[in-house]
Formats: structure tokens, C-alpha cells, sequence
């Protein structure tokens, strides 16, 4: 990533977009929490969240960002990518990465479920340079509320991811467009793949980074299809979700080597399984998360880990209410202010 490197067009891109897909976006914020689980937690109307991140593992199905989950949760919940927005280059000369990130998040309203007003998340990430194109991973991330029910400890991991990422660039003539593919899958650890049933939700992503001068766009597809052991649980109404897609664009402008704003969009769709009936359900959404980060990468000496600091607004929910798609940029009740520190070795 950036840090004590020097500055060069193809090798920022490449850094940034490594940075991208280093938590295999998919999520954020970019990033998750509980609720109900999944990852995610309750509360009004809630999106189909893909697999959850942050929270318990971020949201679920049926959460939204306000209720028992959050902003950053629904976007972690829906793999929002979160090393995304912190363009920070990882060491060279070393085969492993390390990767680590505390998030503090505070509701800007408070809303009827008091967890969701200042809650942190944490991620851990450890990659492996197998040969020069090609990466396995591990990533493991948490969310701890500061209110929680009797009995509960306040920790909700999400699940435990395993990555393989493969690097790539398509050779157009004098505009190499570098990229990431990559493939993970979930060992259910969360409260949310618990509670449903969920075996594994293998996870594919394909991102592309093309750049001109300070600025570089990342525009990354996700598709993920959930393997549970029942179309329906026991304690969910509602059938699993079966597969989902979502799309992600996030605008990087990096005038100096130590500051970086960045815009992010993504936006979920899911289809769960047929009901007991037999009914086919279809594709449902959409859910959307948006934030703008200011990243500060601070210079550290070279036996330091590289450190980044951002400051964000962020906010994610249902797109689609009363059969109305509807979106709004300052919704007060599904809008968070978080503070990000990130390490990486």
C-alpha cells in the first residue's frame, strides 16, 4: 500500500486496488454488524444482506441500518469492502501481509435500539503471496456493542472468510488496466449463519482500477450463492437467502502521498429460497451504502507498520420501501460518523 513507498502511477493503482480487494469486498465500510444477525441485526424494513462482515456478521436479511445494525454493519453485512477506501500499499520483500483495522462508529440520531449508537468493529487479516499473481488469505472481524442483552458478552464475530486472489491487467495499449479476482469461502461462525443454517457462502468478486493522474475508479462486481441445510430456519419466518450480486464503484483521489478522499457506492440484490410452498421468490432489492472517507496515512518509520487514519460518513438501507424505490443523502435515522485506524505489515 502507500506507505513508505514512493509515488508511481502504475504502482499506486495497483497498490490501491490490491488495498480493494484486500478484504475481498465484500464489505465496506465498508464494513458490518449484527442485529438480528447475519450479520446484522433488526429493526425496520431490512435489506437482504449477503453475508455479514462487521457485526455478529453484519446484517441480514430484513436490517437496515438503523435498526439492530447499523450503517457500517449493513455495508459489511453486504460485503462492502472496507480496505477499499484506505489505499494503504502493503511491504514489499515479504511473502505474508498482515492486515489489521479498528473502526469506531457513532449514529449522528439515536434511534429505538440504543447498540446501534456507538459501537466498534475490528478486523484481522493475514494474505500469503503463493507466486507473484496469486494470494490465499484468511480474514477473521467482529463487532462489539456497548449495550447488550443479559447473558451476552456484547462480541458478535461474523464468519470466518478463506481467500484466493488472483491479480491480473488487461493489456490495452498505453492504459493497462489493472485488476483482481478473487474467490472466498465462509466457515459459519456467526450468530447469523448459526441461526440459519448456513453451511457456506462461497463468494466470487471481480474488480477493475483504471486510473488517470491522482485519481482512480474501482468498480467491482460480487456474486455469492449461500448453502444452508434448510431453505427456511426454525427461528427465521422468512426463507434463507440462496444467492445475491451487488455492484460497488469507489472514486479515489490521492493529490499526496499521505492524504486521500474517496467516494463509495454499492448497491445488493438477493433472491432467497423458494417458500414452503414451493414459490419460487425472485430477485429482491435493492439495498444501497454510500460513504465519504478522508485517509490520512501518517510516515512511519520502516521497522513500523504502515498506519492510515479516516474519518467518514456513511449510510446504508433499503432502497426499495412500499414497493417505492426511495434514497435520500442525509438520512438522519440510517447515518453514521466513523473513525478507522489501520495497520498493515
Amino acid at each position: 500500500m502507500k506507505t513508505r513507498m514512493p509515488r508511481a502511477p502504475a504502482g499506486r493503482v495497483a497498490g490501491l486496488l490490491a488495498a480493494a480487494l484486500l478484504l475481498g469486498a465484500y464489505g465496506p465500510t465498508a464494513h458490518a454488524q449484527e442485529g438480528t444477525p447475519p450479520e446484522g441485526g433488526q429493526a425496520i424494513a431490512a435489506p437482504a444482506t449477503p453475508e455479514g462482515t462487521g457485526a455478529t456478521t453484519a446484517p441480514t436479511a430484513g436490517t437496515t441500518a438503523t435498526g439492530t445494525t447499523g450503517t457500517a454493519a449493513t455495508a459489511q453485512g453486504q460485503d462492502v469492502d472496507i480496505s477499499a477506501r484506505i489505499p494503504t500499499r502493503a511491504k514489499t520483500g515479504q511473502f505474508w501481509h498482515l492486515l489489521a483495522i479498528y473502526e469506531l462508529h457513532f449514529n449522528l440520531v439515536s434511534d429505538a435500539y440504543s447498540a446501534n449508537d456507538v459501537y466498534s468493529w475490528y478486523l484481522l487479516q493475514a494474505k500469503f503471496d503463493v507466486t507473484k499473481n496469486n494470494q490465499l488469505g484468511v480474514r477473521f472481524d467482529m463487532l462489539q456493542r456497548y449495550v447488550a442483552d443479559e447473558g451476552e458478552n456484547g462480541l458478535f464475530p461474523s464468519d470466518l472468510r478463506f481467500y484466493y486472489w488472483r491479480k491480473f491487467a488487461l493489456p490495452i495499449p498505453k492504459f493497462p488496466i489493472p485488476g483482481v479476482a478473487s474467490l472466498y469461502l465462509t466457515a459459519p461462525t456467526s450468530r447469523e449463519s448459526r441461526s440459519r443454517g448456513y453451511v457456506t457462502r462461497p463468494t466470487v468478486t471481480l474488480s477493475l482500477a483504471p486510473s488517470y493522474g491522482p485519481l482512480t475508479l474501482i468498480v467491482t462486481g460480487i456474486y455469492r450463492y449461500s448453502f444452508a441445510k434448510d431453505a427456511e430456519s426454525a427461528e427465521r419466518s422468512a426463507p434463507n437467502e440462496r444467492q445475491s450480486a451487488g455492484i460497488q464503484g469507489q472514486l479515489i483521489y490521492q493529490p499526496v502521498d499521505w492524504f486521500s478522499p474517496s467516494f463509495l457506492w454499492q448497491s445488493w440484490w438477493a433472491e432467497p429460497y423458494p417458500d414452503r410452498e414451493g414459490h419460487d421468490q425472485g430477485w429482491r432489492g435493492s439495498t444501497y451504502y454510500f460513504e465519504v472517507a478522508l485517509t490520512f496515512t501518517l510516515p512511519m518509520p520502516k521497522p513500523w507498520p504502515g498506519v492510515d487514519l479516516s474519518l467518514a460518513y456513511a449510510q446504508g438501507a433499503p432502497m426499495l420501501a412500499g414497493g417505492i424505490y426511495r434514497f435520500a443523502f442525509a438520512k438522519r435515522d440510517q447515518s453514521e460518523l466513523y473513525f478507522g485506524l489501520n495497520l498493515t505489515y
